[in-house]
């Protein structure tokens, strides 16, 4: 499609097959991908992939993926998704050529795809699904205002073996909740800042998260080489959590910041649920964060890599080593 196209789809569903548009637009002649409006959106039963630059997408129910990915050795940048009904996202491009300023914005996002019944929801086996998926070879994504729910593995993740390809994240004010295992759970990505997200209701009964029925809100570790480096998880309210709220672990290598967040009302029946979890870990700013009304507050594991978890406030600072 030129630059300066507008496509508005009516009528549907529309439920075979697969879509994959292009879109050879700019920035001064933007292209339009869209349904009515938000209240009359045409559904689309098949994976959407999209291709080219400068175009907003909007309006739309997708039942199956919306695929900002590599497809035959394609192109994407400078695109936008937003007030829409969608399946799941996916971001990764290909090496040599990375994905990238995406925006996803002001989307409800759910696979329903396990059996929700809150803190009594029956257990089942890692599913892995991710209702926003940040892989390799992507940069300069922003992920605001989303609702991301009743996903079988967690609302956004994970970069796993992406290798640091994955960079320059912004994640802030989604509501996260209602998932089998985590709210947010990233590996190899870097320069990452997690703000004023809600992340609740997350029991975990996938089997994804090592023990069923404990499940963690924010998640940073391994994957399956390497740990997320320069990630910032500032000004998030936690809470409803039965496993931990902010979990890190399993050789995080790299100096993460923690500040400013609230957790509250993380529980399980062992008695064992923590506001903050780590071990074998680096060097962890904790700072200015207020944990409450929980089974325990900061639990930390003496076996660590670099020995150093710093705790501040009102400028005064103590070191645990």
């Amino acid at each position: 499609l030129p630059e300066g196209s507008i496509v508005e789809v009516h009528g549907g569903p529309y439920a075979s097959g697969q879509i994959v548009p292009t879109f050879n637009c700019s920035r001064d002649k933007p292209c339009f991908l869209r349904g009515l409006n938000s209240e009359t959106q045409p559904l689309v039963g098949y994976e959407t992939i999209i291709k080219g630059s400068y175009v907003i997408i909007e309006n739309f129910k997708i039942t199956k993926d919306l695929s900002f990915r590599n497809h035959n050795t394609s192109t994407l940048h400078h695109v936008v998704v937003r007030n829409s009904d969608l399946f799941k996202v996916a971001i990764y491009g290909r090496s040599g050529y990375a994905f990238n300023h995406i925006l996803v914005y002001n989307n409800n996002i759910h696979m329903d795809n396990f059996d929700n019944q809150g803190p009594d929801s029956p257990f089942f086996p890692e599913r892995d699904t991710i209702g926003i998926a940040t892989n390799e070879h992507s940069e300069n994504v922003w992920i605001l205002d989303n609702n991301i729910h009743d996903v079988a593995g967690d609302a956004i993740g994970t970069a796993h073996g992406a290798k640091y390809t994955a960079r320059n994240y912004y994640i802030g004010r989604n509501l996260l909740h209602d998932t089998g295992e985590n709210a947010v759970d990233l590996k190899e990505i870097q320069n990452v800042v997690i703000s004023q997200n809600k992340m609740y209701n997350l029991y975990g009964p996938s089997w994804g998260n090592g023990v069923a029925g404990k499940g963690a809100a924010a998640v940073f570790h391994y994957g399956p080489s390497f740990s997320p480096r320069n990630l910032w998880l500032i000004y998030n309210e936690i809470h409803d959590a039965s496993g931990a709220g902010i979990q890190v672990g399993g050789d995080q290598l790299h100096e993460i910041f923690v500040i400013g967040n609230i957790v509250h009302d993380i529980f399980h029946d062992d008695g064992d649920a923590n506001g903050f979890s780590s071990w074998n870990s680096c060097k962890i700013n904790f700072v200015g964060n207020v944990l409450y009304n929980n089974d325990n507050g900061i639990d930390v594991d003496s076996q660590t890599l670099c020995g150093q978890l710093i705790l501040k406030k009102d400028r005064k600072s103590t070191r645990l080593n």
